[in-house]
């Protein structure tokens, strides 16, 4: 595979990767009947908290709303952003090995080069926080989720590559 198709493919696969993690977590935030908890958590950490001076108090909770919608929306597509890159690393890594290999290889690369991404960006962000509001043992299983969606794209993207192949020959 070139490397233009790779990163094409690896691009599509982190996307997928990305929003397994977005959606995984918005399910555990509505059932816990706190939509974008998790997001408006990380993001805070991220960019720091919303807060909003008191010289107009009566348009506080609606500058506090837009300022937090904001910030989890810039938080969003760096998260995007993140697993575009990984996604590239992970075509690399994890070549093309068959359905059972790429989805559990796919599994570790997300709980270890996913998971050393967010723990990494949180410790040079100089913040605990995101382990105060998560458990880091749910940042790995959703990122060894995430992994094996990757995994997944990556190989449906081979399959479907030799299929191509085969009916041109």
């Amino acid at each position: 595979m070139n490397l233009a198709k790779r990163v094409k493919v690896g691009t599509e696969a982190g996307m997928l990767g990305g929003a397994g993690v977005v959606l995984l977590f918005f399910v555990q935030d509505a059932l816990h009947l706190q939509p974008l908890a998790t997001p408006a958590a990380l993001s805070a950490n991220f960019f720091g908290p919303a807060n909003v001076p008191m010289e107009f108090p009566a348009f506080a909770g609606a500058v506090q709303m837009a300022m937090t919608g904001g910030s989890i929306l810039a938080y969003t597509v760096l998260h995007f952003l993140a697993f575009s890159l990984l996604g590239i690393g992970a075509s690399f890594v994890l070549g093309n090995r068959g359905w059972l290999a790429m989805i559990l290889g796919g599994s570790l690369f997300g709980a270890t080069a996913c998971s050393a991404a967010f723990f990494g960006s949180a410790a040079l962000m100089g913040s605990v926080m995101p382990l105060e509001s998560i458990a880091p043992a749910s940042i790995v299983i959703t990122n060894a989720f995430a992994g094996a969606l990757m995994g997944f794209a990556l190989e449906v993207d081979a399959v479907v590559s030799d299929e191509e192949v085969a009916a041109v020959a």
